[in-house]
Parts: structure tokens; C-alpha cells; sequence
């Protein structure tokens, strides 16, 4: 049986007589569950999807604004099982691509891919991070001077580590990594380059780590240093997303697993 990637798009204009509405199913032989949608500088969309039967493989699609699919391409590591999970768009109309290797004819375990605006691949960059790093939740952000900043989780952490922020140059190149207790689901860059991150803080039981407190809001400066942090303690309670508004102020939204409770809050 054919399961299919969906997403559905509504455009609508200021007056009712200018409202377009359109749908549309991006499919594949594969099992996909979509990942990322990102309008494009032509008001199109670039669609991202992950198939999670053997093999794995990802494909993104380039639409027009009216959903008609301009190109596709198959995205992944030649000799290599792996999955997209972050998306950012660069200056030139493309965009680059982090993915995370599952299992690879070398150590490599990430991967950084940038495309240009018709879809060609311009270059890929491989990774190997200590702790058996995923991307699941994980964000990606381009930088002023045109380096590229991410997120990774960590399955085997290090010491009071959960996740690691790692920079590189605008081709991709490694800079530096900084390793940190908090799980981030959503981060973002200021006007600085400063980096607000938005999650929760871990704590170590034995071989394992567990949420202790909701971190809503960690800015990191340009170089990965930690400036500050405001959070409360809610041991169900995660943070999943944060604004900056035009007031200077931050709107943080979270969620409790337990009860099944959504929050917002200003800071």
C-alpha cells in the first residue's frame, strides 16, 4: 500500500475575491511523513520528506505558489542510510540541508548539504560528533557572514551534556562545537547573532539522563558562550517554541506531557 506525503496550503488575499486556495499530495513508493515546508524567495515552497521503510532516504521537492512541483531531488550520502531533519534558506535562492546518518560506509554520523536554487548540489560536508549525535528536533541557522549554525542530541552524552551546538564557516567547513545540558526543540538568531535557544535542562541518573526543569529561554553570544538563562522548574513541562516580539520582550510556548496542558508565557 502507497502511503503519501500531504501538505495543504491555503493562500488567502486581503479581500475575498483575491483569495486562492490550493492542495496537494507529494508522494513517492516509500512510506514518507513529511518534515519541513519553507516558502522560497519566488513565493514557492521547498517540501521535505523522510521515508522510514529500508532504505531510508529523504527527497525535497521545489513548487511553484501554486503547489506545481518544479523539481525534485533525492537527498542522503552516497553508500550511506540516512535522513534529513532541518532546513534553512541561503541568500542565493537555495538552501542548506542538515541530515543524520543511520548507518554509513565511514564514522560519519551528520551531514550538511547545501543546493542551489535549481536543485544541484554545490557541496555536502560529513560530520562525526562523539555520543552517537541524532537531529531529531533539531534546528539550523545561517549565520551573518554566511556560516551555518546546529543543533545535535546526543545518545551517549558526556559529562552534564545533552546536546551540542555546533558552527561552521559558509561552505560547511567545522568551526567549533560547544556541548551543553539543555535539549533545545526550537532555536533561533537574533539581530546580534546571538542564539536563543528554547527547551529543557537534564539532569544524571546513573548511565542516564532525565528532564529535571523547563529552560525556556538560553542565549548563547556568537561564539557559543552561554550569556543567560530564565527559566522555572516543572518536571512535565518542556519548552517547544520562543518569539522575540517587537516590545524586546520573548514569548515562550510550552507543553506538559502529563496533563496535556499548552502555556504561554512572556518574558
Amino acid at each position: 500500500m502507497k502511503t503519501y506525503l500531504l501538505i495543504c496550503i491555503a493562500i488567502l488575499g486581503v479581500h475575498a475575491s483575491f483569495g486562492q486556495q490550493w492542495y496537494r499530495t507529494f508522494c513517492d513508493t516509500s512510506t514518507y511523513e513529511g518534515v519541513f515546508a519553507v516558502e522560497t524567495y519566488d513565493k514557492g515552497l521547498l517540501i521535505g520528506g523522510t521515508s522510514y521503510r529500508k532504505p531510508e532516504n529523504s527527497i525535497v521537492y521545489k513548487t511553484d505558489n501554486n503547489g506545481n512541483v518544479l523539481w525534485q531531488r533525492t537527498i542522503g550520502i552516497t553508500g550511506s542510510t540516512s535522513q534529513i531533519g532541518a532546513i534553512c534558506l541561503t541568500p542565493d535562492g537555495g538552501c542548506a540541508i542538515l541530515g543524520y546518518i543511520l548507518k554509513s560506509i565511514d564514522e560519519a554520523n551528520i551531514f550538511l548539504i547545501k543546493i542551489n536554487a535549481c536543485g544541484e548540489q554545490d557541496w555536502v560536508k560529513k560530520y562525526l560528533f562523539y555520543g552517537g549525535s541524532d537531529i531529531d528536533y533539531s534546528n539550523i541557522a545561517l549565520m551573518k557572514d554566511g556560516g551555518f549554525l546546529f543543533d545535535i542530541h546526543l545518545h551517549s552524552f558526556p559529562i552534564d551534556s545533552a546536546s551540542g551546538l555546533v558552527r561552521t564557516d559558509k561552505n560547511g567547513v567545522f568551526e567549533w562545537i560547544t556541548y551543553y545540558r539543555y535539549e533545545a526543540r526550537n532555536l533561533f538568531l537574533d539581530s546580534s547573532d546571538n542564539i536563543i535557544f528554547t527547551g529543557y535542562s537534564h539532569y544524571i541518573v546513573g548511565d542516564h539522563q532525565v528532564p529535571q526543569s523547563l529552560i525556556d529561554l538560553v542565549r548563547f553570544d556568537s561564539t557559543g558562550q552561554i550569556t543567560w538563562t530564565n527559566g522555572y522548574v516543572d518536571y512535565f513541562n518542556y519548552g517547544v517554541q520562543s518569539i522575540l516580539l517587537k516590545s524586546g520582550n520573548y514569548l515562550t510556548i510550552g507543553d506538559d506531557e502529563e496533563i496535556g496542558r499548552a502555556s504561554c508565557r512572556e518574558r
